[in-house]
């Protein structure tokens, strides 16, 4: 799962609509649509990434690669 995914999944989970999360961020909607459309960039940096995941209730964490994640993680690849 890329982080774009992961941040439309939780989105979804949460019931967060573009309108609701560009608004949390200060951005516009069109900028987020920016920011999580697979087609402008492969990616996004981890600020942004960890910005988008604070409003949704998630934060990044770095973790040795063989530890086991909790059930309700995310890896992102």
């Amino acid at each position: 799962m890329t982080s774009k995914e992961l941040i439309k999944l939780l989105m979804n989970e949460k019931e967060i609509s573009n309108v609701d999360m560009a608004k949390e961020l200060g951005i516009t909607p069109a900028a987020l649509w920016d920011r999580l459309n697979p087609k402008k960039t492969d990616n996004m940096t981890i600020s942004k990434l960890n910005s988008m995941l604070k409003i949704l209730g998630y934060k990044v964490m770095v973790v040795p690669s063989d530890t086991e994640l909790p059930e309700n993680a995310y890896e992102i690849e």
